[in-house]
């Protein structure tokens, strides 16, 4: 499944540039799926995005340091 959204991807930058939600878009420093620069893309592509960077985290979520989550969600939606 992941392999296929990676081939055949349909959350297209046009089509994220019409979602306003505030969106705060992350990415492990250690992550294997997903490029630094395809997060960068997206990020650009919504209007109302922030962006982070957790250091030390790899791409599955459940793996992700939770107090680390809570200081970057906090930050960015205060």
């Amino acid at each position: 499944m992941m392999t296929e959204l990676g081939n055949n991807n349909v959350l297209t930058a046009e089509l994220m540039k019409h979602v306003h939600n505030e969106i705060l878009v992350g990415i492990g420093d250690s992550d294997k799926m997903v490029t630094l620069e395809e997060t960068i893309t997206a990020f650009r592509s919504l209007p109302n995005a922030g962006l982070t960077v957790l250091p030390r985290t790899p791409h599955p979520l459940e793996q992700v340091d939770l107090n680390r989550l809570l200081i970057e969600f906090n930050g960015f939606f205060g």
